[in-house]
């Protein structure tokens, strides 16, 4: 019983390690990545449509199988009292626990936060995902300025453009920083 408990576990670790690489592979950093399976697999996710939209389709099938592996543990925890067991249960708890804090301390940087100075205007925080509309377009050609948006900032791999000129191209993975109209800006698909 141990061993196919082993093999379990192996199988669901792996399909963690998978999920995790394919949302490292769409520019979320690994720590920002972790946070997102928590959500996707012990939360029951984050709400966030853009962040569901970055799950592989094997998430929710691994979302069930990591349940049932938590259940077979403990339930196996319970009825054997086995060093096997309690070693497995000991680990499942301390590695839970780890993955909790890295889900709860890290800044999901590719969420949009919202700084709302009142009901209508506001600071947004956001990155380019690679398949928005916004990738490989300039701040002119999205006309931000005539939604009441101005782009105060754009991070790029760790350097900040202050101030960017109407002609910077946005590239996957920029951050920006913007102000103005909250209404609109909820209604834009970046």
């Amino acid at each position: 019983m141990v061993a196919k408990l082993i093999i379990i576990i192996l199988l669901n670790i792996a399909g963690l390690a998978w999920l995790i690489l394919s949302l490292f592979k769409l520019q979320h950093d690994p720590v920002e990545a972790l946070a997102v399976t928590w959500r996707a697999i012990i939360a029951g996710g984050s709400g966030n449509p853009k962040e569901t939209a970055d799950l592989p389709n094997g998430a929710a099938i691994l979302k069930k199988t990591w349940w049932l592996m938590v259940g077979a543990i403990l339930w196996g925890w319970l009825t054997q009292p086995d060093i096997a067991y309690s070693c497995l249960g000991a680990l499942l708890i301390i590695g839970h626990l780890g993955w909790y804090l890295i889900a709860q301390t890290s800044v999901p940087l590719n969420q949009d936060r919202i700084i709302e100075l009142n009901s209508q205007w506001g600071v947004a925080y956001v990155a380019v995902r690679p398949n928005s509309g916004w990738t490989a377009k300039t701040l002119s050609e999205l006309d931000l300025r005539k939604k009441n948006l101005l782009v105060l900032a754009i991070e790029r791999q760790r350097q900040t453009i202050p101030f960017p000129k109407g002609l910077e191209v946005l590239l996957p993975g920029d951050r920006l920083v913007i102000f103005g109209d909250l209404n609109y800006y909820r209604g834009l698909g970046n």
